[in-house]
């Protein structure tokens, strides 16, 4: 049923919310963070293989190498220069000894023996890439130095909305015939690799930069319950928090549910049915056959994540229905491969939020409170000038018009961030500041004919992926 945000009376529902009390009610005129509509990008980290590699994958799979083709900026260019405010990272478990991921059958065939192990993926840990040994270049190796890059963002932008981090946790083999040199095997995702994504998140974030199920839910006995009467929190409590939510929709997101009703103490939401204890964020992909649906989930307090385009179909053929419908859909989340257009694909198709700015009022959702002018950016700092140094002071005396900023703003009171966490290390947040990230990378040019590739490699990485085509989970 349709929420009707008009002053009924005062509902205060005490709850926590990081270290500070949240107050909320589904009743007031609170402008709250499910009000508004946001960009993201879809497999945020995502570099495309090299050319040598895609040629040899276009030979088998041409289609399906074509889905392969897009890239995207470092984590912080696409918060800081593109106003993404949701990214998507996937994350395979890798707990040593033995590295699985390091040594990738696609970067020995592309770049020779010498290019493995890669440096950066030889340590126990979380390690984010698409598909192994076939597509498995990353702007960013790890989760935590993924999530590091985030926050240090974060923490410099003290304002920002509510940023969310879909993950999706994967675990798909790639069969190989006999014969052919064997792929990494990820290790199955169970209940202690999902409790390690969970300390990831911990181990980067302050309590009081999070928003989590368990500070939505307060008192209430159910998370939906919060969600459907309480509401979100307000905009001005979200402003430089960051929100995770569980990709999945399978047996995977089950096992993460389990023993945690409610989703009790866990960090991550999950994309889960309506009518369960733990609906509160839903995730679906096609805004135009589900354009109903989505206006209905929203206008009830769900928070929805859709997407603009998928497969690099749109940025090929120009077509926008898809990339409107998300929009007028209300989604919070409006998800893309396109936040810039690829100028060699020719159509200049790309997905920029209505209004330009870092968000807009929801559409569907969007109530007085909100206006042109919330999402304007803060005004930049006056600076203040010291006095220039008189004849009489020493030559070391402080230079003429050292400009001093003040402290960035603190958000409200009920919900002030934590000192913020350790900057990332300078090896976490790869640079580029192209308008968007060449397709050849750092690899070689093409050879066009592919003669100088080997032989065995054609026949390794076309056997590994004519199989992943088929055995490998590309469920978002």
């Amino acid at each position: 049923m349709k929420r009707a945000f008009v002053f009924l009376g005062v509902v205060l529902v005490a709850a926590t919310f990081g270290n500070a009390a949240l107050r909320t009610s589904a009743q007031t005129p609170d402008l709250r963070m499910n009000h508004v509509q946001v960009l993201g990008t879809h497999n945020s980290y995502h570099l495309e293989p090299y050319p040598e590699l895609l040629q040899i994958i276009k030979q088998f799979e041409p289609q399906q190498a074509l889905t392969f083709e897009y890239s995207h900026r470092p984590l912080t260019e696409q918060l800081g220069q593109l106003g993404i405010r949701q990214v998507e990272l996937d994350v395979f478990a890798d707990p040593g000894p033995a590295p699985l991921f390091a040594s990738p059958l696609g970067e020995s065939v592309a770049k020779g023996p010498a290019s493995v192990p890669i440096a950066g993926m030889a340590a126990p840990g979380l390690k984010v890439l698409h598909i192994q040994d076939i597509d498995y270049r990353s702007t960013c190796l790890t989760l935590v130095a993924c999530l590091q890059e985030i926050a240090t963002w974060s923490a410099a932008n003290p304002r920002h909305l509510p940023i969310l981090v879909l993950i999706e946790a994967k675990d798909d083999p790639l069969t190989l015939p006999a014969g052919i040199p064997p792929a990494a095997v990820p290790v199955p995702i169970g209940a202690a690799e999902l409790q390690s994504i969970d300390d990831a998140i911990r181990s980067v974030f302050a309590p009081a930069r999070l928003i989590t199920p368990d500070n939505v839910r307060g008192s209430r006995a159910t998370l939906e319950e919060a969600v459907l009467k309480d509401g979100w929190p307000s905009l001005d409590q979200a402003r430089g928090r960051v929100l995770f939510a569980l990709d999945n929709q399978d047996a995977t997101r089950d096992a993460y549910i389990a023993g945690h009703a409610s989703l009790q103490g866990r960090v991550m939401f999950t994309s889960s049915d309506p009518g369960t204890p733990e609906a509160a964020f839903v995730k679906l992909n096609d805004p135009v056959a589900d354009l109903a649906l989505i206006k209905s989930l929203v206008s009830s307090g769900y928070l929805v994540r859709t997407r603009a385009d998928a497969d690099t179909v749109e940025a090929r053929t120009g077509a926008t229905a898809r990339r409107e419908a998300a929009f007028a859909s209300g989604a919070q989340f409006v998800s893309t491969d396109y936040p810039e257009p690829d100028a060699r694909l020719g159509a200049g198709y790309s997905v920029v939020l209505p209004g330009g700015k870092e968000g807009r009022c929801n559409p569907v959702l969007s109530i007085a409170a909100c206006t042109a002018t919330t999402f304007d950016p803060p005004p930049a700092p006056t600076p203040t000038v010291t006095p220039t140094p008189t004849p009489t002071s020493p030559a070391t005396a402080t230079p003429t018009a050292t400009a001093t900023s003040p402290a960035p703003a603190t958000p409200s009171a009920t919900a002030s961030p934590a000192t913020p966490p350790p900057a990332a290390t300078a090896t976490a947040t790869p640079t580029n500041p192209a308008p968007r990230p060449p397709s050849t990378g750092d690899g070689h040019a093409a050879t066009g004919s592919g003669s100088s590739l080997p032989l065995v490699g054609v026949v390794v990485l076309g056997a590994a992926f004519a199989i992943a085509s088929l055995s490998a989970g590309r469920r978002h």
